[in-house]
């Protein structure tokens, strides 16, 4: 009588070996697509609020404006506040969106392009600018830009 063998043979083990390891290559795909959607979704995300609110400041401000604003100067828009008689400009400088004081975006996020231009009558201001998130892979930009366009009426233009 012979006594039966105990293990695997050699191609019964190169065959779980191949299986584990095309297991293992899929998986690891999965895995980093997730995680490059995931840096993508938290890009945009970023891109989305942060261009949000500087339009949502900038159509507030100009909304209530006391005057008719002035846009002489290129892409930049000078108006009297009304609440304070303040002057308050808002201007696209380089990769960034200014106001009198701070900027309006962080070093987060950058310009890709910016437009502010007043009607001939002065009693409208279209604020147009695309924002992508700054220091991060091309792949991320091209899928992560968010364009903003605005038409502000003045209600106190004179």
């Amino acid at each position: 009588m012979t006594k039966p063998k105990l293990g695997f043979t050699l191609i019964e083990t190169l065959v779980g070996v191949g299986v584990f390891a095309v297991l293992a290559a899929m998986t690891s795909i999965m895995l980093f697509a997730a995680l490059r959607g995931a840096r993508r979704a938290a890009a945009v995300a970023q891109v989305r609020n942060e261009g949000s609110y500087a339009m949502g400041v900038m159509s507030q401000k100009l909304r209530f404006a006391s005057g008719v604003p002035d846009c002489t100067v290129p892409n930049s828009v000078t108006f009297t506040s009304a609440p304070n008689n303040g002057v308050t400009t808002f201007s696209c400088a380089g990769t960034s969106i200014t106001s009198t004081g701070p900027n309006l975006i962080s070093s987060k996020v950058q310009t890709a392009g910016c437009s502010i231009t007043c009607s001939p009558t002065g009693d409208q201001v279209n604020i147009v600018f695309t924002l992508v998130p700054a220091g991060v892979p091309q792949s991320v930009v091209d899928k992560a830009s968010v364009t903003f366009d605005s038409q502000v009426q003045i209600r106190n233009a004179r």
